[in-house]
């Protein structure tokens, strides 16, 4: 059976805030690709990657204490998700789910 990652949506340079679980606000730029595994064109799991650009009054020594939070959000207009950081790259763990619906249309706007 061939399996094909196909990225499914992008959206680059969009604004956001990174928020801990302190209730921290970090204002940030943020890229963010979803790409979706087809099993011979049947539709597998989506996974969302990204990038982060701080701003530059951004104090990057908690750079390694926010990669160590395991509740980190990413919100936007009609977009949240929980995310897990690595450096400045990011993995979306989960969509919050008043948004999920709405993921879609910030992903085709951009």
């Amino acid at each position: 059976m061939s399996i094909q990652m196909r990225t499914m949506r992008q959206i680059f340079n969009t604004a956001g805030i990174l928020s801990d679980r302190r209730g921290r606000r970090f204002p940030v730029q943020f890229n963010l690709t979803e790409t979706q595994d087809f099993y011979a064109e049947w539709p597998g799991p989506r996974f969302s990657y990204g990038d982060l650009r701080f701003s530059p009054d951004f104090d990057r020594t908690m750079l390694a204490e926010l990669e160590l939070d395991s509740m980190l959000w990413l919100s936007a207009p009609g977009f949240a998700a929980q995310v897990h950081l690595q450096g400045e790259k990011f993995t979306v763990v989960r969509l919050r789910e008043d948004t999920a619906n709405l993921h879609a249309a910030v992903f085709i706007a951009a």
